[in-house]
């Protein structure tokens, strides 16, 4: 039997290192807890500046609104009273010579450009609401306007508002991408568990290089990819859908193709869209063909996508650069190590966090103390 005393200090030794160990799981979990809360205010405070460039653009879009009003509408309105008065002549010249419905149709598709006064809305008169839409898709990269300014002062307005459009588009995009690297995509979160645990190259920091180079690739890859194709199947297909319902209703012709109204046509129509592929009159006339507000609210969400697809390809090639720079950059390093494993022979203990000489020596004669109390106070 042992003594009392023997059993009291084994214990008390125990119950030190039972609470030393709860500390430690303590402080990992605090550590992981406030990693978590600052990649989440990242998130947050990389959203306030994406609200902020979005407040930005609809400010410069009613700057650009109001200069491109004030340039383009009165030319404009004098073109529309030029169509009307050629579209009477016109008429008149019908009516004259008494021509059947074949010839009429005929001559209406020649003469198709001086008797069509605008879709919609009329876009052909530059109002504020026109001028407005068509600063909105300059800044999106969306060729959605099929004529240009006609002046000069419209033609330097469109210049010099436009290049700095431009820039905030891209911007909007790049902040886009860091939200959507914090919010869905943060790779030190969701491939944690991918990472082999324990291993000599991980705590050397060189696995990076040596083992996830194409396996972080092929997942941000993939991510992206369905995140882009998820958007396009719930936003922009719906989306397409209505304006295309808004265009027959409207006695507009959206096409032999999108008069099926199929699946794979609308597909195709949203892919273009949303890689600003192509321009075409029928999506102008297609927007104008719905209500003022509803076309407002069609093209800001068409906008957020696009730049949600700019972010994900923003963040996407960043990160395949630095892989590659990082691959590029550590190759070497990771087979000098290789070589010089085999000739020395490297330890895991090499590769530990250093401490200073007496501080190491304290430490490890403290632990070589209460190994000795535990052995004494283990039964024999």
């Amino acid at each position: 039997m042992l003594p009392a005393s023997t059993k009291a200090v084994g214990s008390k030794v125990r119950w030190k290192i039972a609470v030393r160990s709860l500390q430690a799981n303590a402080e990992a979990a605090g550590q992981e807890g406030r990693e978590d809360e600052q990649a989440a205010l990242g998130c947050i405070t990389h959203l306030r500046a994406f609200l902020i460039v979005w407040c930005l653009i609809q400010g410069w879009c009613l700057l650009g609104a109001a200069t491109f009003a004030a340039c383009e509408q009165p030319h404009a309105e004098l073109q529309l009273q030029r169509r009307a008065i050629k579209q009477g002549r016109f008429e008149a010249i019908v009516a004259r010579y008494g021509l059947n419905d074949t010839v009429v149709d005929d001559l209406r598709e020649w003469f198709q450009d001086f008797e069509d006064l605008g879709g919609g809305w009329t876009p052909n008169t530059w109002d504020f609401y026109n001028s407005y839409l068509f600063c909105l898709t300059i800044t999106a990269f969306n060729g959605l306007w099929y004529f240009e300014p006609a002046t000069s002062g419209g033609k330097l307005a469109l210049v010099l508002w436009g290049a700095p459009a431009l820039v905030i588009g891209v911007m909007g995009g790049m902040v886009m991408a860091r939200v959507l690297y914090l919010a869905l995509f943060n790779h030190l979160r969701v491939w944690s568990c991918f990472t082999p645990v324990g291993s000599m190259w991980e705590r050397a920091r060189l696995c990076e290089a040596s083992f996830s180079k194409w396996r972080d690739q092929v997942h941000f890859t993939c991510k992206y990819l369905l995140l882009i194709l998820l958007l396009i199947l719930t936003i922009h297909v719906p989306l397409t859908f209505y304006l295309i319902d808004n265009a027959v209703e409207n006695d507009k012709d959206p096409g032999d193709d999108f008069k099926r109204n199929s699946l794979g046509e609308n597909l195709y129509f949203s892919f273009q869209w949303v890689t600003t592929i192509g321009v075409g009159e029928f999506r102008l006339d297609a927007i104008f063909g719905s209500t003022r507000l509803a076309s407002v609210l069609v093209v800001q969400v068409l906008i957020l996508v696009l730049w949600v697809a700019l972010g994900s390809a923003f963040r996407l090639f960043d990160f395949m650069g630095e892989k590659g720079a990082l691959l590029l950059g550590l190759s070497h390093i990771v087979g000098a190590d290789e070589e010089e494993e085999t000739e020395v022979g490297l330890h895991e203990e090499d590769f530990s966090p250093k401490r200073p000489a007496g501080e190491e020596g304290r430490s490890k004669a403290r632990w070589e103390g209460v190994r000795g109390l535990v052995d004494s106070a283990s039964p024999r």
